[in-house]
């Protein structure tokens, strides 16, 4: 990816049809390396929502002990990986 070609993301706010966030273009143009893009705390998040699905939960106890922000965005993270892979 670069300035030239561009790795184009789909608006996850509009759903590739257009809206201010994206600018109506539906998409984003990503330019830098992805580390560079998200943050750091980000791909901790990814991290703990992929040990959460192997059983491993961030607070101590089951998935009911978890806080309501941390299984809103393991949803939300699983979601968007499923339909990536989907294609």
């Amino acid at each position: 990816m670069s300035e030239r070609e561009p790795l184009r993301v789909k608006c996850p706010g509009c759903n590739a049809k257009g809206c201010g966030y994206c600018g109506d273009r539906g998409d984003f143009a990503v330019t830098k390396p992805i580390p560079e893009v998200v943050p750091a705390r980000l791909f901790r998040l990814i991290e703990m929502v992929e040990m959460f699905e192997h059983g491993a939960m961030p607070v101590a106890g089951g998935s009911l002990d978890q806080s309501a922000w941390f299984v809103t965005a393991a949803t939300f993270i699983s979601s968007e990986r499923n339909a990536w892979a989907s294609g």
